[in-house]
């Protein structure tokens, strides 16, 4: 451990934290150490899935993988958007999901 004057510098702490949230998250903290909060820091999930962000986007998002979140925002359908609707008191008002450029219609 780096400590000047008694105390871990910030850089260090920042880098442990890194590493941890990674390790938290099935995944490895790629990168050597930590440089600002902007900087891009290279990351691998277990599923040998590598991308670059920064530190707040993968410590305060709910998705760690973005290869994964693509995927699990594939695999929903009509019915997992009707089902999830229901519990907010919402209703589809068509029976099929087209794509992006024809957003759903929904009815409280």
């Amino acid at each position: 451990m780096v400590v000047r004057g008694g105390r871990w510098t910030i850089l260090k702490v920042v880098n442990i934290l890194s590493k941890e949230i990674a390790r938290n998250r099935e995944g490895e903290c790629l990168s050597e150490k930590y440089v600002y909060n902007k900087a891009l820091i290279l990351w691998k999930y277990a599923k040998d899935h590598l991308w670059s962000a920064n530190l707040n986007c993968v410590k305060n998002r709910k998705t760690w993988c973005p290869w994964c979140a693509v995927d699990n925002r594939r695999s929903r359908t009509i019915e997992d958007m009707k089902k999830f609707a229901e519990k907010k008191r919402v209703f589809a008002l068509q029976s099929e999901y087209i794509n992006w450029r024809n957003p759903l219609e929904w009815q409280s």
